[in-house]
Protein backbone atom coordinates (compact mmCIF):
# COMPACT_ATOMS: atom_id res chain seq x y z
CA UNK A 1 0.00 0.00 0.00
CA UNK A 2 1.42 3.54 -1.30
CA UNK A 3 0.20 5.62 1.90
CA UNK A 4 0.44 8.67 0.27
CA UNK A 5 -2.38 7.44 -2.69
CA UNK A 6 -4.80 5.36 -0.41
CA UNK A 7 -4.26 7.34 3.14
CA UNK A 8 -2.38 10.66 2.86
CA UNK A 9 -0.48 11.62 6.24
CA UNK A 10 1.60 14.66 6.60
CA UNK A 11 4.56 13.80 8.39
CA UNK A 12 4.08 17.11 10.48
CA UNK A 13 0.92 15.36 12.08
CA UNK A 14 2.84 11.87 13.29
CA UNK A 15 4.63 12.05 16.95
CA UNK A 16 7.90 13.72 16.75
CA UNK A 17 9.47 10.02 17.57
CA UNK A 18 7.99 8.20 14.78
CA UNK A 19 9.26 11.30 12.14
CA UNK A 20 12.58 10.08 11.52
CA UNK A 21 11.76 6.13 11.29
CA UNK A 22 9.73 6.19 8.42
CA UNK A 23 9.76 6.73 4.62
CA UNK A 24 9.26 10.31 3.33
CA UNK A 25 7.95 11.19 0.15
CA UNK A 26 8.72 14.85 -1.58
CA UNK A 27 5.33 16.07 -0.56
CA UNK A 28 6.06 14.99 3.33
CA UNK A 29 3.42 13.05 3.29
CA UNK A 30 4.58 9.49 5.56
CA UNK A 31 5.18 5.96 2.51
CA UNK A 32 6.20 2.47 2.68
CA UNK A 33 10.32 1.96 2.09
CA UNK A 34 9.70 1.50 -1.15
CA UNK A 35 7.85 4.13 -2.28
CA UNK A 36 9.54 5.99 -5.47
CA UNK A 37 11.59 9.02 -3.84
CA UNK A 38 11.24 8.31 -0.29
CA UNK A 39 13.85 8.68 2.09
CA UNK A 40 14.14 4.72 3.05
CA UNK A 41 16.75 1.78 4.33
CA UNK A 42 18.78 0.59 1.05
CA UNK A 43 19.86 -3.37 0.77
CA UNK A 44 23.50 -2.71 1.30
CA UNK A 45 25.97 -4.66 3.08
CA UNK A 46 26.62 -1.88 5.92
CA UNK A 47 22.50 -1.25 6.61
CA UNK A 48 20.99 -4.51 5.72
CA UNK A 49 23.26 -7.62 5.68
CA UNK A 50 24.46 -9.44 8.72
CA UNK A 51 26.89 -11.52 7.09
CA UNK A 52 27.61 -11.60 2.80
CA UNK A 53 29.97 -14.77 3.00
CA UNK A 54 29.45 -16.54 6.58
CA UNK A 55 29.03 -20.01 6.37
CA UNK A 56 30.09 -21.62 9.54
CA UNK A 57 31.66 -20.24 12.75
CA UNK A 58 29.55 -18.61 15.36
CA UNK A 59 28.52 -17.91 18.67
CA UNK A 60 25.19 -18.48 20.38
CA UNK A 61 25.40 -16.77 24.00
CA UNK A 62 24.31 -18.97 27.01
CA UNK A 63 23.94 -17.35 30.18
CA UNK A 64 24.04 -14.20 31.88
CA UNK A 65 26.47 -11.44 31.52
CA UNK A 66 29.12 -9.62 29.11
CA UNK A 67 32.59 -11.85 28.29
CA UNK A 68 33.42 -8.90 25.75
CA UNK A 69 31.84 -6.66 22.97
CA UNK A 70 28.54 -6.12 22.00
CA UNK A 71 29.48 -8.55 19.49
CA UNK A 72 28.98 -11.18 21.85
CA UNK A 73 24.91 -10.60 21.64
CA UNK A 74 24.71 -11.23 17.77
CA UNK A 75 22.30 -14.09 16.07
CA UNK A 76 25.56 -15.29 14.70
CA UNK A 77 24.67 -18.83 13.26
CA UNK A 78 25.79 -22.10 14.81
CA UNK A 79 28.45 -24.05 13.24
CA UNK A 80 26.46 -26.45 10.95
CA UNK A 81 24.38 -23.38 9.66
CA UNK A 82 24.91 -20.80 6.79
CA UNK A 83 23.91 -17.25 7.15
CA UNK A 84 22.84 -15.10 4.18
CA UNK A 85 21.04 -12.32 5.13
CA UNK A 86 20.36 -10.35 8.11
CA UNK A 87 16.88 -12.09 8.39
CA UNK A 88 18.13 -15.60 6.81
CA UNK A 89 19.49 -18.81 8.39
CA UNK A 90 19.52 -22.17 6.67
CA UNK A 91 20.73 -25.42 8.21
CA UNK A 92 21.99 -28.61 6.16
CA UNK A 93 19.00 -30.37 6.70
CA UNK A 94 17.09 -27.78 5.43
CA UNK A 95 15.66 -26.21 8.37
CA UNK A 96 15.13 -22.05 7.85
CA UNK A 97 15.26 -19.83 10.33
CA UNK A 98 14.26 -16.44 9.80
CA UNK A 99 14.56 -13.51 12.27
CA UNK A 100 11.76 -11.12 12.78
CA UNK A 101 12.68 -7.78 13.59
CA UNK A 102 10.22 -5.70 15.01
CA UNK A 103 8.19 -6.09 18.37
CA UNK A 104 5.20 -8.20 18.56
CA UNK A 105 2.43 -6.83 20.57
CA UNK A 106 -0.63 -9.28 19.55
CA UNK A 107 -1.09 -7.36 16.29
CA UNK A 108 1.00 -10.46 14.38
CA UNK A 109 3.94 -9.12 13.45
CA UNK A 110 6.42 -11.82 14.44
CA UNK A 111 4.42 -14.22 11.81
CA UNK A 112 3.99 -11.41 9.03
CA UNK A 113 7.33 -9.82 8.52
CA UNK A 114 8.71 -14.02 8.10
CA UNK A 115 5.42 -14.67 5.82
CA UNK A 116 6.93 -12.26 3.68
CA UNK A 117 10.75 -13.26 3.76
CA UNK A 118 9.54 -16.78 3.02
CA UNK A 119 7.40 -16.23 0.10
CA UNK A 120 9.93 -14.52 -1.94
CA UNK A 121 12.41 -17.24 -0.88
CA UNK A 122 10.02 -19.81 -2.16
CA UNK A 123 9.88 -21.99 0.92
CA UNK A 124 7.43 -24.13 2.63
CA UNK A 125 6.31 -22.33 5.61
CA UNK A 126 6.53 -25.97 7.44
CA UNK A 127 10.35 -26.05 7.19
CA UNK A 128 10.55 -22.49 8.81
CA UNK A 129 11.42 -21.52 12.43
CA UNK A 130 11.01 -17.93 13.36
CA UNK A 131 13.30 -15.93 16.24
CA UNK A 132 13.14 -12.73 17.43
CA UNK A 133 15.94 -10.22 16.02
CA UNK A 134 18.08 -8.41 17.66
CA UNK A 135 17.79 -4.97 18.50
CA UNK A 136 20.69 -3.80 16.20
CA UNK A 137 20.70 -0.47 14.07
CA UNK A 138 23.32 -1.28 12.07
CA UNK A 139 21.35 -4.10 11.00
CA UNK A 140 18.11 -3.09 10.92
CA UNK A 141 17.91 0.52 10.38
CA UNK A 142 16.37 2.97 12.63
CA UNK A 143 12.79 1.44 12.49
CA UNK A 144 12.66 -1.27 14.61
CA UNK A 145 9.51 -0.57 16.49
CA UNK A 146 6.01 -1.01 17.17
CA UNK A 147 3.91 1.78 16.31
CA UNK A 148 1.07 3.60 13.98
CA UNK A 149 0.35 0.28 12.25
CA UNK A 150 3.56 0.95 9.90
CA UNK A 151 5.35 -2.22 10.45
CA UNK A 152 3.74 -3.62 7.88
CA UNK A 153 4.20 -1.14 4.95
CA UNK A 154 7.45 -0.05 6.02
CA UNK A 155 8.49 -3.15 5.87
CA UNK A 156 6.79 -4.92 2.81
CA UNK A 157 9.46 -4.03 0.12
CA UNK A 158 12.82 -4.58 2.27
CA UNK A 159 11.78 -7.95 3.87
CA UNK A 160 10.44 -9.29 0.29
CA UNK A 161 14.13 -7.82 -0.74
CA UNK A 162 15.71 -10.10 1.80
CA UNK A 163 14.01 -13.25 0.55
CA UNK A 164 14.79 -12.84 -3.12
CA UNK A 165 18.23 -12.33 -2.07
CA UNK A 166 18.46 -15.33 -0.24
CA UNK A 167 16.94 -17.24 -2.80
CA UNK A 168 19.06 -15.68 -5.63
CA UNK A 169 22.12 -16.74 -3.50
CA UNK A 170 21.20 -20.31 -3.19
CA UNK A 171 20.59 -20.41 -6.65
CA UNK A 172 23.84 -18.97 -7.36
CA UNK A 173 25.39 -22.05 -5.16
CA UNK A 174 23.24 -24.71 -6.88
CA UNK A 175 24.47 -23.84 -10.31
CA UNK A 176 28.14 -23.74 -9.30
CA UNK A 177 28.20 -26.66 -7.17
CA UNK A 178 25.84 -28.60 -9.94
CA UNK A 179 27.50 -27.37 -12.50
CA UNK A 180 24.32 -26.53 -14.17
CA UNK A 181 23.57 -22.76 -15.33
CA UNK A 182 21.80 -21.04 -13.54
CA UNK A 183 18.67 -19.92 -15.85
CA UNK A 184 17.88 -23.88 -15.75
CA UNK A 185 17.39 -24.42 -12.27
CA UNK A 186 14.22 -22.26 -10.19
CA UNK A 187 12.40 -23.12 -6.82
CA UNK A 188 9.84 -24.42 -5.19
CA UNK A 189 8.96 -25.08 -1.34
CA UNK A 190 12.20 -25.16 0.25
CA UNK A 191 13.97 -27.15 -3.09
CA UNK A 192 15.94 -26.49 -6.02
CA UNK A 193 14.65 -27.81 -9.33
CA UNK A 194 16.54 -28.70 -12.66
CA UNK A 195 13.27 -29.04 -15.14
CA UNK A 196 15.19 -30.91 -17.85
CA UNK A 197 16.38 -33.47 -15.93
CA UNK A 198 13.83 -33.83 -13.42
CA UNK A 199 16.01 -33.66 -10.46
CA UNK A 200 15.75 -31.53 -7.42
CA UNK A 201 17.26 -30.60 -4.28
CA UNK A 202 16.59 -29.18 -0.76
CA UNK A 203 17.99 -26.05 0.12
CA UNK A 204 20.46 -27.34 3.08
CA UNK A 205 22.41 -29.47 -0.01
CA UNK A 206 23.74 -25.47 -0.59
CA UNK A 207 23.66 -23.76 2.34
CA UNK A 208 27.42 -23.68 3.22
CA UNK A 209 28.58 -22.84 -0.76
CA UNK A 210 25.44 -19.96 -0.89
CA UNK A 211 26.96 -18.27 2.29
CA UNK A 212 30.19 -17.65 0.39
CA UNK A 213 28.30 -15.96 -2.53
CA UNK A 214 28.39 -12.73 -3.20
CA UNK A 215 25.10 -10.63 -2.57
CA UNK A 216 23.03 -9.46 -5.67
CA UNK A 217 22.41 -5.71 -6.29
CA UNK A 218 19.40 -5.20 -5.09
CA UNK A 219 18.08 -3.75 -8.67
CA UNK A 220 19.17 -7.41 -10.31
CA UNK A 221 16.43 -9.33 -7.81
CA UNK A 222 13.18 -10.69 -9.31
CA UNK A 223 10.26 -10.38 -7.29
CA UNK A 224 7.51 -12.54 -7.33
CA UNK A 225 3.90 -11.14 -9.18
CA UNK A 226 1.35 -10.97 -6.45
CA UNK A 227 -0.48 -14.15 -8.69
CA UNK A 228 2.71 -15.87 -8.15
CA UNK A 229 2.28 -15.84 -4.17
CA UNK A 230 1.70 -19.20 -2.32
CA UNK A 231 1.78 -17.76 1.25
CA UNK A 232 0.70 -14.32 0.94
CA UNK A 233 -2.97 -13.92 1.27
CA UNK A 234 -3.81 -17.03 3.17
CA UNK A 235 -4.48 -17.57 6.62
CA UNK A 236 -1.56 -18.86 9.16
CA UNK A 237 -1.73 -19.43 12.91
CA UNK A 238 0.93 -17.28 14.86
CA UNK A 239 3.73 -18.81 15.29
CA UNK A 240 3.48 -18.31 19.60
CA UNK A 241 0.26 -19.68 19.69
CA UNK A 242 1.61 -22.64 21.47
CA UNK A 243 3.44 -20.78 23.46
CA UNK A 244 0.93 -18.10 24.70
CA UNK A 245 -1.67 -21.48 24.98
CA UNK A 246 0.50 -23.31 27.12
CA UNK A 247 2.59 -20.84 29.64
CA UNK A 248 6.00 -20.58 27.53
CA UNK A 249 8.21 -17.89 28.40
CA UNK A 250 7.63 -15.12 26.15
CA UNK A 251 6.67 -11.90 27.43
CA UNK A 252 8.70 -9.30 29.88
CA UNK A 253 6.99 -10.56 32.71
CA UNK A 254 8.45 -14.08 32.07
CA UNK A 255 12.13 -13.43 32.45
CA UNK A 256 13.98 -15.74 35.07
CA UNK A 257 17.40 -15.11 35.44
CA UNK A 258 19.90 -17.00 38.31
CA UNK A 259 20.21 -15.16 41.17
CA UNK A 260 17.28 -12.65 40.54
CA UNK A 261 16.09 -9.85 42.47
CA UNK A 262 12.62 -8.11 42.07
CA UNK A 263 11.89 -4.17 42.38
CA UNK A 264 8.97 -1.99 42.55
CA UNK A 265 9.53 1.94 42.16
CA UNK A 266 7.11 4.40 43.65
CA UNK A 267 7.33 7.96 41.76
CA UNK A 268 5.66 10.64 43.34
CA UNK A 269 1.66 11.55 42.68
CA UNK A 270 3.06 14.84 40.87
CA UNK A 271 4.93 15.04 37.57
CA UNK A 272 8.54 16.29 38.34
CA UNK A 273 7.92 15.52 42.25
CA UNK A 274 11.26 14.60 43.70
CA UNK A 275 11.60 11.76 46.57
CA UNK A 276 13.37 13.34 49.54
CA UNK A 277 13.31 10.79 52.11
CA UNK A 278 11.54 7.95 53.41
CA UNK A 279 11.25 5.13 56.09
CA UNK A 280 13.86 3.74 55.50
CA UNK A 281 14.48 1.71 58.08
CA UNK A 282 11.23 0.07 58.30
CA UNK A 283 10.94 -0.83 54.79
CA UNK A 284 14.97 -2.30 55.05
CA UNK A 285 13.71 -4.36 57.91
CA UNK A 286 10.58 -6.32 56.57
CA UNK A 287 10.74 -9.63 55.42
CA UNK A 288 12.54 -9.98 51.92
CA UNK A 289 13.35 -6.74 51.46
CA UNK A 290 17.27 -6.24 50.05
CA UNK A 291 17.66 -3.05 49.93
CA UNK A 292 15.77 0.44 49.25
CA UNK A 293 17.08 3.63 47.96
CA UNK A 294 16.09 6.95 46.55
CA UNK A 295 16.50 7.11 42.17
CA UNK A 296 17.36 10.97 41.54
CA UNK A 297 15.41 11.88 38.31
CA UNK A 298 16.69 11.84 34.97
CA UNK A 299 16.22 14.98 32.48
CA UNK A 300 12.84 16.70 32.07
CA UNK A 301 10.07 14.46 33.27
CA UNK A 302 7.73 16.29 31.18
CA UNK A 303 9.29 15.20 27.83
CA UNK A 304 8.04 11.67 26.38
CA UNK A 305 11.14 9.22 27.05
CA UNK A 306 11.47 7.42 24.39
CA UNK A 307 14.70 7.47 22.52
CA UNK A 308 17.37 8.30 26.06
CA UNK A 309 15.09 10.35 28.89
CA UNK A 310 13.72 10.87 30.55
CA UNK A 311 12.63 8.90 33.67
CA UNK A 312 11.00 10.60 37.17
CA UNK A 313 12.60 10.05 40.33
CA UNK A 314 11.11 7.68 43.27
CA UNK A 315 11.81 5.17 46.07
CA UNK A 316 13.20 1.67 44.68
CA UNK A 317 12.54 -1.53 46.97
CA UNK A 318 14.61 -4.56 46.03
CA UNK A 319 13.35 -7.84 47.51
CA UNK A 320 14.18 -11.31 46.85
CA UNK A 321 9.94 -11.86 45.43
CA UNK A 322 7.94 -9.35 43.73
CA UNK A 323 5.27 -9.98 47.00
CA UNK A 324 7.72 -9.02 48.87
CA UNK A 325 8.57 -5.86 47.17
CA UNK A 326 4.70 -4.81 46.76
CA UNK A 327 4.06 -5.39 50.79
CA UNK A 328 7.01 -3.48 51.52
CA UNK A 329 5.58 -0.84 48.50
CA UNK A 330 2.93 -0.68 50.53
CA UNK A 331 3.60 0.25 53.61
CA UNK A 332 5.77 3.27 51.80
CA UNK A 333 6.06 6.72 53.60
CA UNK A 334 7.93 9.15 51.47
CA UNK A 335 8.44 12.93 52.02
CA UNK A 336 7.83 14.42 48.48
CA UNK A 337 9.63 17.72 47.44
CA UNK A 338 6.89 19.68 44.46
CA UNK A 339 8.92 22.52 44.34
CA UNK A 340 8.99 21.79 40.63
CA UNK A 341 6.13 19.77 40.07
CA UNK A 342 3.18 20.36 37.88
CA UNK A 343 0.52 21.78 40.35
CA UNK A 344 -2.55 21.76 37.79
CA UNK A 345 -5.68 20.13 38.82
CA UNK A 346 -8.19 19.02 37.08
CA UNK A 347 -10.39 21.30 37.93
CA UNK A 348 -7.68 23.78 36.75
CA UNK A 349 -8.12 22.45 33.64
CA UNK A 350 -11.79 22.79 32.99
CA UNK A 351 -11.55 26.13 34.45
CA UNK A 352 -8.82 27.36 31.74
CA UNK A 353 -11.06 25.86 29.79
CA UNK A 354 -14.25 27.32 30.41
CA UNK A 355 -12.33 30.80 30.24
CA UNK A 356 -11.04 30.41 26.83
CA UNK A 357 -14.25 29.08 25.35
CA UNK A 358 -15.36 33.16 26.24
CA UNK A 359 -12.59 34.06 23.82
CA UNK A 360 -13.15 34.82 20.07
CA UNK A 361 -11.15 32.18 17.83
CA UNK A 362 -8.06 34.88 17.04
CA UNK A 363 -7.77 35.87 20.99
CA UNK A 364 -7.47 33.02 21.76
CA UNK A 365 -4.60 31.92 18.94
CA UNK A 366 -2.72 34.84 20.23
CA UNK A 367 -3.15 34.31 23.81
CA UNK A 368 -2.05 30.75 23.20
CA UNK A 369 0.72 30.92 21.14
CA UNK A 370 1.81 34.91 20.09
CA UNK A 371 1.24 36.76 17.36
CA UNK A 372 3.68 35.19 15.70
CA UNK A 373 1.57 31.40 16.23
CA UNK A 374 0.81 28.85 13.97
CA UNK A 375 0.09 30.37 10.58
CA UNK A 376 -3.05 28.06 10.60
CA UNK A 377 -6.05 30.53 11.90
CA UNK A 378 -9.41 29.38 12.97
CA UNK A 379 -12.23 29.68 10.60
CA UNK A 380 -14.64 32.50 10.25
CA UNK A 381 -17.76 33.42 8.26
CA UNK A 382 -19.73 36.38 8.84
CA UNK A 383 -20.80 38.05 11.78
CA UNK A 384 -20.64 35.53 14.62
CA UNK A 385 -21.27 38.00 17.72
CA UNK A 386 -24.07 39.85 16.16
CA UNK A 387 -26.00 36.53 14.85
CA UNK A 388 -26.05 35.64 18.59
CA UNK A 389 -27.15 39.21 20.05
CA UNK A 390 -30.34 38.97 17.70
CA UNK A 391 -31.03 35.55 18.00
CA UNK A 392 -34.27 34.26 19.88
CA UNK A 393 -32.67 31.46 21.31
CA UNK A 394 -29.09 30.40 22.41
CA UNK A 395 -28.02 27.12 22.99
CA UNK A 396 -24.79 26.32 24.35
CA UNK A 397 -22.85 22.92 25.94
CA UNK A 398 -19.69 21.99 27.07
CA UNK A 399 -18.92 18.90 26.84
CA UNK A 400 -15.27 17.36 28.80
CA UNK A 401 -13.47 13.98 28.66
CA UNK A 402 -10.78 12.63 31.07
CA UNK A 403 -7.44 11.40 30.73
CA UNK A 404 -7.39 7.48 29.97
CA UNK A 405 -4.96 4.73 30.59
CA UNK A 406 -3.91 2.36 28.62
CA UNK A 407 -4.41 -0.50 30.84
CA UNK A 408 -2.41 -2.93 28.50
CA UNK A 409 -3.00 -6.35 30.07
CA UNK A 410 0.72 -6.81 31.04
CA UNK A 411 1.94 -3.91 33.15
CA UNK A 412 5.34 -2.61 32.41
CA UNK A 413 8.17 -4.68 33.44
CA UNK A 414 11.59 -4.77 32.59
CA UNK A 415 14.82 -7.07 33.89
CA UNK A 416 18.05 -5.83 33.83
CA UNK A 417 21.54 -6.83 34.84
CA UNK A 418 24.60 -3.98 35.28
CA UNK A 419 28.49 -5.77 35.37
CA UNK A 420 31.82 -4.58 34.78
CA UNK A 421 30.63 -0.85 32.60
CA UNK A 422 27.55 -2.69 30.86
CA UNK A 423 24.14 -3.14 31.28
CA UNK A 424 21.54 -5.69 29.52
CA UNK A 425 17.89 -5.48 29.16
CA UNK A 426 15.04 -7.80 28.50
CA UNK A 427 11.64 -5.33 27.91
CA UNK A 428 8.79 -5.80 26.22
CA UNK A 429 9.38 -1.91 24.52
CA UNK A 430 7.75 -0.87 21.11
CA UNK A 431 10.97 1.26 20.30
CA UNK A 432 13.37 -1.17 21.88
CA UNK A 433 16.51 0.94 20.53
CA UNK A 434 15.57 3.79 22.27
CA UNK A 435 15.09 2.19 25.04
CA UNK A 436 18.88 0.66 24.14
CA UNK A 437 20.51 3.83 23.95
CA UNK A 438 18.73 5.83 26.70
CA UNK A 439 19.19 2.86 29.14
CA UNK A 440 23.59 3.46 28.27
CA UNK A 441 22.59 7.00 29.41
CA UNK A 442 20.82 6.76 32.53
CA UNK A 443 23.78 3.46 33.46
CA UNK A 444 26.37 5.59 32.14
CA UNK A 445 28.13 3.50 29.97
CA UNK A 446 29.02 3.55 26.07
CA UNK A 447 25.91 2.93 23.51
CA UNK A 448 27.84 -0.36 22.42
CA UNK A 449 27.50 -1.24 25.88
CA UNK A 450 23.97 -1.42 26.01
CA UNK A 451 22.03 -4.32 24.66
CA UNK A 452 18.15 -4.72 24.74
CA UNK A 453 16.48 -8.18 24.28
CA UNK A 454 13.22 -7.73 22.77
CA UNK A 455 10.72 -9.72 24.04
CA UNK A 456 6.89 -10.27 23.13
CA UNK A 457 4.71 -7.19 24.26
CA UNK A 458 1.42 -7.83 26.62
CA UNK A 459 -0.69 -5.32 24.93
CA UNK A 460 1.09 -1.83 23.67
CA UNK A 461 -1.14 0.37 22.32
CA UNK A 462 1.18 3.34 21.86
CA UNK A 463 1.97 3.07 26.22
CA UNK A 464 5.41 0.83 25.82
CA UNK A 465 6.53 3.56 23.23
CA UNK A 466 7.83 5.06 26.10
CA UNK A 467 10.42 3.86 27.92
CA UNK A 468 10.42 5.01 31.39
CA UNK A 469 9.96 1.43 32.83
CA UNK A 470 13.60 0.74 30.84
CA UNK A 471 15.20 3.30 32.21
CA UNK A 472 13.87 2.79 35.50
CA UNK A 473 15.01 -0.58 35.85
CA UNK A 474 18.17 0.64 34.30
CA UNK A 475 18.75 2.80 37.09
CA UNK A 476 17.68 0.21 39.73
CA UNK A 477 20.48 -2.46 38.45
CA UNK A 478 23.09 -0.03 38.56
CA UNK A 479 22.92 0.38 42.03
CA UNK A 480 22.59 -3.73 42.03
CA UNK A 481 25.64 -4.16 40.21
CA UNK A 482 26.44 -8.02 39.44
CA UNK A 483 23.02 -9.26 40.59
CA UNK A 484 19.94 -9.36 37.82
CA UNK A 485 16.58 -7.35 38.59
CA UNK A 486 13.42 -7.90 37.22
CA UNK A 487 11.29 -4.27 37.69
CA UNK A 488 7.52 -4.96 38.08
CA UNK A 489 4.56 -1.88 38.27
CA UNK A 490 1.48 -2.82 40.01
CA UNK A 491 -1.98 -1.82 38.07
CA UNK A 492 -2.24 0.81 40.39
CA UNK A 493 1.42 2.28 39.24
CA UNK A 494 0.23 1.49 35.66
CA UNK A 495 -2.68 3.22 35.81
CA UNK A 496 -1.74 6.26 37.51
CA UNK A 497 1.64 6.59 35.63
CA UNK A 498 0.20 6.40 32.50
CA UNK A 499 1.29 8.57 29.14
CA UNK A 500 -2.38 9.03 28.85
CA UNK A 501 -4.72 9.08 26.14
CA UNK A 502 -5.05 13.21 26.65
CA UNK A 503 -8.33 14.36 27.70
CA UNK A 504 -10.41 17.52 26.17
CA UNK A 505 -12.78 19.96 26.43
CA UNK A 506 -15.83 21.07 23.59
CA UNK A 507 -17.48 23.80 24.44
CA UNK A 508 -20.03 24.57 21.80
CA UNK A 509 -23.22 27.35 20.86
CA UNK A 510 -25.73 27.73 18.75
CA UNK A 511 -28.58 30.42 18.12
CA UNK A 512 -31.75 30.46 16.76
CA UNK A 513 -34.36 32.74 15.09
CA UNK A 514 -37.92 33.15 15.37
CA UNK A 515 -38.68 30.36 13.10
CA UNK A 516 -36.43 27.80 14.27
CA UNK A 517 -33.62 28.46 12.18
Amino acid sequence: MNMKTDMPLPIAELPAFFQDLIGVDANGYAVEASAPGARKLELNRRQFFKLSSVAGGGLMLGGVGFSGSKKVFAQTAPEDTASLTAYVQIKPNGRITLFSKNPECGQGIKTGLPLIIAEELDCAWEDVDVETADVDAAKYGGNQFAGGSMSTPMNWMPMRQAGATARAMILAAAAQQLGIPVAELSTADTKVLHAASGREWGYGEFAELAGTMPVPDVNTLVLKEESEFKLLGRRWTGVDNHAIVTGGPLFGADVRLPNMVYATFTKSPRIAGTATSFNEAHIKGMPGVVDAFIIEPFGDARMFPTNGGPHFGGVAIVATSTWAAIKAKRELDVVWDNTNAEAATWDDLVARSLAAADQDGEELMINAFGPNGPSQRPASKGDAVAAFESAAKVVSGFYEYPYASHVQLEPQTATAIYENGRIEIWAPAQIPQGGESGAAVVAGVPPENSVLHMTRIGGGFGRKLANDFVYEVAAIARRMEGRPVKLQWTREDDMMYDYFRPGGFHALKGGLDENGN
